[in-house]
């Protein structure tokens, strides 16, 4: 098993969901890195074992956030 490189955390990265590059904040606890994506309302955050596996899970946990924000406004939009 390949050994993770050491990140000095928390850094920031982006990932491209949609066709839009959303930004999310990297955290280190344990051995888990953490994702935190602040620009979706909420909390859309996410983990994973390694760097390359946090990117998957961060870009899976935005669209999902994104899915539930949509939802949620059409059933407010949608009269009773």
């Amino acid at each position: 098993m390949a050994r993770e490189a050491r990140v000095e955390t928390p850094v920031t990265e982006q990932v491209e969901v949609e066709g839009k590059l959303y930004t999310f904040r990297i955290e280190k606890d344990g051995k888990w890195f953490v994702g935190v994506c602040d620009e979706i309302p909420g909390w859309c955050a996410s983990q994973g074992r390694t760097l390359d596996e946090l990117r998957l899970m961060v870009a899976d946990a935005i669209r999902e956030c994104l899915l539930s924000l949509e939802q949620h406004q059409d059933a407010a939009e949608t009269p009773s």
